[in-house]
């Protein structure tokens, strides 16, 4: 009732309120939040492309905002992937953050028996052709052809070894693999364990993973059953776990509204100047931020320069999807891979993306109240060290080629002090910590710590 209520309500008003507003109003009522847990995230990430689609609060192509979602989660390091399913031979050559291969107990086909087998032999000087034909009905076996039969199977194994390789290799990550054995048949496989199907993938890795394997539940069979098979074909199912509301969940009540100070007057906000920019510079300072975030959540330490050059053909993709002209693609790209490289080969770099931090964030967006007004911050890098001391981080990925690299850190200095300054608040809003902020310049091999309330540099921990 509560939902159709809201949803009444949002389509008799719906030329009013703008088609993300209605969209989260549902989600709210149905206890989105409740559930989404970790993926919270994601859900203002939907809702904002939702927003982007709003034509006089309807959307006028749902494929249109699909596609876009889709482009959504692929551009997000670590928030969602979309899936690929190929087959083993397919994925030769690709890699991928996380690969799942399903069924490796299921058997492998073999081939019927060919009326004809051949195999070439590499002689000292010379090649060796064998050749023998299939046995004859009711004839004894040929040894040429049974030598030849079980060469070719020994071959159909290495093939299978090397189809295992490739399948287990493509995962950067995470590597999930999936098999099945059949439980021992009463009266037929007693006292023996469970195996899979023979020249299965699993077969192949059995004798490392045999021992550490769960065996399925025997199931009871029927006495004039001469198969032996399980009669209950629900034998060893489980329950799949979801995620539900209780029954007598009610969604929370909305916190009081936010309480402005005096609006003496609309505060100035200081607006940081980017025309010096040209537009692949601005575009990859975007990607290249994105990946310190990356870099950032997952730790340094898991990356290295030999990695990160590894990365150019996603930094391409993310580059073409900002819109880098082709002829700025290529010096774009280098960009990127110089950007990070410096960051985790400088040992200051090192430390502020290390995960051994606690409460660090990245990206973080706060809302601030600044007179009458809202103004939302983004937050590039954020973290308490070991010391108690909150560190503010704002990234400049840019490069100096001038004479004067001092006169140049004091600009940069004096720019970015007032933003920096508005971070320094947010968090003193939300926490009582000693606060530090700093400036991160990878090309530059610096990072800058600065006092916005002050003129005197703070000292960097170690330096």
């Amino acid at each position: 009732t509560r939902l159709s209520a809201a949803l009444a309500a949002g389509r008799a008003r719906l030329g009013q309120i703008p088609l993300r507003d209605v969209v989260e109003g549902v989600w709210l009522e149905l206890g989105g939040p409740a559930l989404a847990g970790r993926e919270l995230p994601l859900a203002d990430l939907i809702l904002d492309e939702i927003g982007r689609h709003d034509s006089g609060g309807d959307c006028r192509d749902v494929l249109a905002v699909s596609r876009a979602l889709d482009r959504t989660r692929a551009s997000l390091p670590g928030v969602a992937a979309r899936v690929q399913v190929m087959t083993i031979h397919k994925a030769k050559g690709l890699e991928f953050d996380t690969v799942i291969v399903p069924a490796l107990g299921r058997g492998i086909r073999r081939e019927d028996r060919p009326a004809l087998l051949w195999q070439e032999l590499a002689q000292p000087g010379a090649l060796d052709l064998l050749l023998a034909p299939v046995n004859a009905s009711g004839a004894a076996n040929d040894p040429l052809y049974e030598l030849l039969w079980g060469l070719r199977a020994q071959q159909d194994l290495s093939e299978s070894d090397r189809l295992l390789y490739v399948a287990v290799t493509r995962a950067r990550e995470r590597l999930h693999l999936f098999g099945q054995t059949q439980p021992p048949r009463v009266g037929v496989d007693a006292g023996n364990a469970s195996r899979p199907a023979r020249a299965s993938l699993l077969d192949r890795l059995w004798p490392v993973v045999g021992a550490a394997w769960i065996a399925p539940p025997q199931a009871a069979t029927s006495p004039g059953d001469p198969t032996g098979m399980p009669t209950d074909a629900t034998a060893g199912w489980r329950q799949p776990v979801l995620r539900r509301l209780p029954l007598d969940w009610e969604r929370p009540a909305p916190p009081p509204g936010l309480r402005l100070p005096p609006a003496d007057g609309v505060a100035a906000r200081t607006l940081v100047p980017f025309d010096w920019a040209s537009a692949w510079t601005r575009r990859t300072g975007s990607v290249a931020h994105r990946w310190l975030q990356q870099i950032a959540e997952h730790g340094v330490e898991r990356y290295t320069p030999e990695k990160i050059r590894e990365l150019r053909p996603r930094f391409r993709q993310l580059l073409i999807r900002e819109g880098v002209e082709s002829s700025a693609l290529d010096r774009a790209v280098e960009r990127v891979v110089e950007v990070l490289q410096a960051a985790v080969e400088d040992d200051q770099g090192r430390w502020l993306l290390s995960a051994e931090h606690a409460e660090r964030v990245n990206e973080f967006a706060v809302t601030v109240a600044e007179g009458g007004r809202f103004r939302q911050l983004v937050i590039d890098r954020a973290f308490v060290a070991p010391d108690g001391m909150r560190w503010i981080i704002d990234y400049k990925t840019g490069s100096h080629e001038g004479g004067d690299r001092e006169a140049f850190i004091r600009s940069e200095v004096e720019r970015y002090t007032p933003q920096l300054r508005a971070y320094r608040r947010a968090f003193a809003a939300i926490e009582k910590r000693s606060t530090r902020t700093a400036l991160f310049f990878p090309l530059l091999r610096l990072l800058q710590p600065v006092d916005p309330e002050s003129d005197s540099p703070l000292e960097f921990p170690g330096s």
